[in-house]
C-alpha cells in the first residue's frame, strides 16, 4: 500500500459536483481541498480532499468504486458506487445512488 500526500500552494485542489436530476433540476457546487491523501492498494485507489467533505474509495482490483460527498454548505450529500462489468475494466456498470 502506497500513500501519499498532496498539498501545493501554486496547484488548487478543487472539487466540482454537478448533477442533473429526472426531473430536470440541476445542483453544483465547488470545494477547494487544503490537501488531498491518495492510497493506493493493488490496482486499485482511495482517497480524501481534505475539508471538502469529498472522498472516494476503490477496492484493490478495480471491482467497485464509490465516490461520497457531505458539504452541508452547498447542501450536497450522498455516496455513488459503480461496478466494474467487464474483464479489463473498460465498462462499468452504476451500482447505487445514495441521496
Amino acid at each position: 500500500m502506497t500513500e501519499t500526500t498532496v498539498a501545493d500552494d501554486i496547484h488548487t485542489l478543487a472539487v466540482d459536483i454537478d448533477a442533473t436530476f429526472p426531473n430536470g433540476t440541476t445542483v453544483g457546487a465547488v470545494g477547494v481541498a487544503s490537501s488531498a491523501v491518495v492510497t493506493i492498494q493493488g490496482q486499485g485507489s482511495s482517497g480524501v480532499y481534505v475539508d471538502t467533505g469529498a472522498n472516494w474509495t476503490g477496492t484493490p482490483d478495480l471491482s467497485f468504486y464509490t465516490i461520497t460527498l457531505d458539504s452541508p454548505e452547498s447542501e450536497i450529500s450522498g455516496k455513488v458506487t459503480f461496478k466494474s462489468v467487464s474483464s479489463d475494466y473498460s465498462k462499468i456498470s452504476l451500482v447505487s445512488i445514495d441521496m
